[in-house]
C-alpha cells in the first residue's frame, strides 16, 4: 500500500516537474481564503524556479527512500 501512495507521489512529483512549473512562467494565480494573487509573467519565473528547487529536493528524497 505504501508503495504505490510513494510511486503515485513520485509520478505526481515528476509531472508537476515537467509540466505545471514550466506553465507557470506564464503567470498563474495563487488563491487564498483572503482573495487571489495574481502573477504575471514578469515576476512568475521567480516563483516557478522556487517551485522547481522545493519539489525537486522532494522528488529527489522520496526516489531515496523508495530505494
Amino acid at each position: 500500500m505504501r508503495a504505490m501512495r510513494d510511486a503515485n507521489m513520485i509520478d505526481a512529483l515528476r509531472y508537476a516537474l515537467a509540466k505545471q512549473v514550466p506553465d507557470m512562467e506564464h503567470g498563474f494565480v495563487i488563491q487564498t481564503n483572503y482573495g487571489d494573487l495574481v502573477i504575471d509573467a514578469e515576476d512568475a519565473d521567480h516563483f516557478a524556479a522556487l517551485a522547481r528547487v522545493i519539489l525537486g529536493n522532494k522528488l529527489a528524497r522520496a526516489e531515496v527512500s523508495r530505494g
